[in-house]
């Protein structure tokens, strides 16, 4: 089994250019797609309220870098004098590189739904101005 790099925005963010497609689509307007697609536009507003809970709870809790950093450093003296983990528990190198990016920003899933929805517009230029919908 394979774990994505970031699991804590892979969702959301594939989620949302899912509905950003069928949202889009030039068949409608933004409000006929509101008015026939209510449940995926309800879809899109829980991903934004979880986006903007989760950034909540990271502001109100600044010491989680730290906390990260900790836990880093002590599997970094495990690994080198040779203790035993629970290797299932354990993030590996790589995907601990990419949550501390992640965590860096103050807002980070704000900013990987931005920058997800930025990528969309600009991976298709098709998509009429008009047809996108006012969010």
């Amino acid at each position: 089994m394979t774990v994505p790099l970031n699991p804590l925005s892979v969702a959301p963010k594939s989620s949302l250019r899912c509905l950003l497609d069928v949202l889009t689509s030039s068949s409608s307007t933004p409000t006929q797609h509101l008015e026939q697609k209510q449940s995926l536009a309800r879809q899109f507003a829980h991903i934004l309220h979880f986006t903007l809970r989760f950034d909540e709870l990271k502001m109100t809790n600044p010491a989680i870098q730290n906390d990260f950093s900790y836990y880093r450093r002590t599997i970094s003296r495990m690994r080198i004098n040779n203790l035993s983990a629970d290797a299932g528990n354990e993030v590996n190198n790589e995907m601990a590189n990419r949550m501390s990016l992640f965590y860096a920003s103050a807002t980070p899933m704000l900013k990987t739904l931005s920058d997800a929805t930025s990528k969309f517009v600009s991976d298709n230029p098709d998509v009429p101005i008009e047809n996108r919908p006012d969010f």
